[in-house]
């Protein structure tokens, strides 16, 4: 299958060619299971350089403890010490700095098809990387849907250990990590409820033809960060519980996929490591710099028609929306068109090659000559209006669109091109 990408720029209507949990909510599973391991990343840091005052003025890795190895660790499952059978380490970015055409902001993913964005950060400071030790142990026999506390120590004087406190046994896709768990299921709750919620969300669904009997579902989802529930000290460090969770159903409520993902804050990690010491150190530069305002992701469905639910939560208030959306039938042999899905950024897909290989590795993004566009949540065009100002320029308005090429086994092959109007 061949696929011709169009981007299409609009500007008005002219067409151009181109944590801590402030509900004390136990931490969602922060491990994948390998085989029968449980994998637990840690962060060790060193107590006495954490809060000197110089310390805004040098670079958070430089507090990090390196060189450990399994000798220097102690992880406790429910209280019992437990075997450690491996640890390695890794540098992992915090985020990944994204130039686009609005602005640079920050992006961030802990599960292979979805990714955060938070708010557009004009002048700040790309983030450190993170020192991740990877600890791996066989966690004793449990029931399915069983949770277990964790703990990790570390010989090492002077020392402050960051990992997440639990895991649970279920059994579910990576990229639905709060299944099993009492914050997941409080949004399934949610999404069984009629109730909108208070949080605003806003929502777009894109089909994309992958192959006969599966089409790919891009959904984009944007919300005001600044409603969320968090709680902000005064050394600028910021805590919250945000996640999500999306709910696909046939007509008949039989459900057939689902996804969740945790958007901040992922890492239990303060906030210092987990947004950069480039960061203004204020309540409101952090909260920009980590809070998450839009999400995307990905799921296959077969042909049908379907009904898509999905919940964004701060642990104390939810937010709830809803879409339908038909799957069609692709024939190969036949010309295929895509959803004409509407964004509002773009940036060069360049610097894809400089993402970790980690970072949503099975994510496809919607890229055409170079450039790789933005699904929108929010497609609502506005007028800026700059401070001082009664009149400000247009958002701007970009149409994605795949256009797929017949698979014919006769000659002579057919040639597709697509073209605005007026050309």
């Amino acid at each position: 299958m061949k696929a011709l990408i169009i981007p299409l720029l609009f500007v008005g209507a002219t067409l151009f060619p181109t944590a801590r949990s402030l509900a004390q909510m136990e931490s969602p599973p922060s491990f994948s299971v390998e085989s029968n391991e449980v994998l637990v990343p840690t962060s060790v840091y060193d107590m006495t350089l954490m809060d000197l005052p110089a310390h805004s003025d040098r670079d958070a890795s430089s507090d990090e403890v390196r060189n450990l190895t399994a000798k220097n660790f102690h992880l406790f499952q429910d209280g019992k010490e437990q075997v450690i059978r491996s640890v390695t380490s890794r540098v992992s970015p915090l985020f990944l700095r994204v130039n686009d055409n609005l602005g640079p902001h920050n992006e961030y993913s802990d599960t292979p098809r979805a990714k955060w964005r938070t708010q557009d950060l004009p002048g700040w400071g790309v983030p450190p990387g993170l020192q991740v030790y990877v600890i791996a142990y066989v966690p004793p026999e449990s029931p399915l849907g069983s949770c277990h506390r964790i703990k990790v120590e570390v010989d090492r004087p002077n020392s402050v250990v960051f990992a997440r406190s639990e895991y649970c046994n279920t059994q579910h896709s990576p990229s639905d990590s709060l299944n099993g768990t009492r914050f997941g299921r409080e949004m399934e709750d949610h999404a069984a409820s009629d109730k909108a919620g208070k949080i605003g969300l806003s929502l777009q669904a894109g089909l994309f033809y992958a192959e006969a009997n599966n089409s790919r579902v891009d959904i984009a989802l944007e919300f005001p960060w600044n409603v969320v529930n968090r709680e902000s000290e005064r050394s600028g460090r910021v805590y919250a519980t945000i996640g999500i969770l999306g709910m696909v159903y046939r007509k008949d409520r039989t459900l057939v996929a689902r996804f969740s993902d945790l958007g901040c804050c992922s890492l239990d990690l303060p906030t210092f490591v987990r947004g950069g010491l480039q960061y203004p150190q204020t309540p409101e530069g952090q909260e920009k710099a980590n809070l998450p305002t839009a999400y995307e992701t990905q799921v296959d469905l077969p042909p049908g028609e379907y009904y898509l639910a999905v919940v964004l939560s701060d642990g104390l208030k939810f937010g709830r929306i809803e879409r339908s959306l038909t799957v069609e039938s692709y024939d190969r042999t036949q010309l295929g068109i895509s959803s004409l899905v509407l964004c509002k950024r773009f940036h060069a897909a360049a610097a894809k090659a400089e993402l970790p290989a980690n970072f949503a590795p099975e994510y496809v993004p919607l890229a055409s000559n170079g450039v790789e566009f933005t699904p929108a949540g929010d497609t609502t065009l506005r007028r800026g209006v700059p401070l001082f100002a009664r009149r400000g320029p247009r958002e701007p308005l970009f149409a994605y669109f795949e256009v797929y090429e017949p698979l014919l086994t006769k000659q002579p092959e057919t040639t597709v091109q697509t073209r605005r109007s007026g050309d």
